[in-house]
């Protein structure tokens, strides 16, 4: 993934994203498994139903000083036991910082109106206040 100034390329840089490994330590990656939605969240952006799950939200995207977050969800290659992460990254200055990450051994069950939501277990919050 690259960061440009405009559409036709110009200043382009290619991205790395840290990447949370089992045992807390992080991992560069230069390629995500999906791909990512931009957005903003801060820490008073959650959903309750899923255990207070940090999420987008979708009327503001961009933070000061022309910063935004790309946000992904995933089941990761090397936990095969975790069903779903959700992994945020702060890009500002052609940077890249893992500011989120939350994952769950459950699935979404059961029928509407009798849902199950899986619940979800923060590892890294570093979301801005607002």
């Amino acid at each position: 993934m690259y960061l440009a100034r405009a559409a036709n390329g110009v200043g382009a840089k290619r991205l790395t994203f840290p990447y949370l490994n089992p045992d807390g330590s992080m991992t560069t990656l230069n390629v995500l498994p999906r791909v990512p939605t931009i957005g903003w969240t801060t820490k008073g952006s959650v959903d309750k139903r899923y255990g207070n799950l940090g999420v987008f939200d979708r009327d503001r995207w961009r933070l000061p000083n022309n910063a935004f977050h790309l946000g992904i969800n995933f089941a990761p290659a090397d936990r095969p036991h975790i069903a779903n992460v959700i992994a945020v990254w702060q890009i500002e200055n052609g940077e890249t910082r893992l500011i989120y990450w939350a994952e769950t051994t459950e699935t979404l069950r059961g029928r509407e109106p009798n849902l199950v939501y899986p619940q979800y277990k923060t590892k890294l919050d570093q979301r801005p206040e607002s």
